[in-house]
């Protein structure tokens, strides 16, 4: 995610503490050096692919979940593609399964503490499933990657996240377009009111 490399900066401006982050979609924990350079005291990756969990798991001071996040707590498929970083647990709609894996689903609420106050969702297309199921009165910031052009079959666009958040009482605080021809957007959310 683009917005990572921002992310110290926008926190600086609202006044956020860096005191805990969840990552959802930790992969293979490629955003961590920006995590502890920012100075997180607590930092939690969350990933449903069993092999990339447990290699996350040999990482020191960082507290791997291995499973999915979602509005509910149950089981699902994750369709795992040649590229893992692009494996989700909505169908692709142009790229091919290597495998389906069955896969915990949790809510978000039910796997960080107080002490996280940042959330970086980069869930394949599963982004509003991971906030439909967060602590959004625990958070002071939220963000997420967002789609302009179907990737995964029935999964949320950018303009479907962005009005759901609104809803949800949040606000766009800044947003990066990148992945060519602005197809992606990092968008980070902050509480309209706190």
């Amino acid at each position: 995610m683009t917005v990572l490399y921002e992310l110290g900066a926008l926190m600086a401006d609202r006044g956020i503490e860096p005191r805990g982050v969840v990552h959802v979609g930790g992969h293979r924990g490629e955003e961590l050096p920006v995590y502890r350079r920012l100075g997180f005291a607590r930092i939690v990756l969350v990933e449903p692919n069993p092999t990339l969990a447990a290699m996350l798991r040999e990482i020191p001071d960082v507290d791997v979940v291995e499973a999915a996040c979602g509005a509910y707590t149950g089981r699902t498929d994750l369709h795992i593609t040649e590229n893992s970083k692009l494996s989700s647990i909505y169908r692709p709609i142009s790229r091919p399964i290597a495998r389906t894996v069955p896969v915990r689903v949790v809510r978000l609420a039910h796997v960080i503490d107080h002490r996280v106050n940042v959330a970086v969702v980069d869930a394949q297309g599963a982004e509003l499933d991971v906030a439909a199921g967060a602590p959004l009165d625990r958070l002071d910031l939220l963000v997420m990657e967002t789609r302009v052009r179907a990737k995964y079959a029935g999964a949320p666009l950018h303009d479907d996240a962005v009005g759901w958040m609104a809803r949800a009482g949040w606000a766009v605080a800044a947003q990066w377009s990148h992945g060519g021809k602005h197809k992606l957007h990092d968008v980070a959310f902050v509480p309209e009111r706190r």
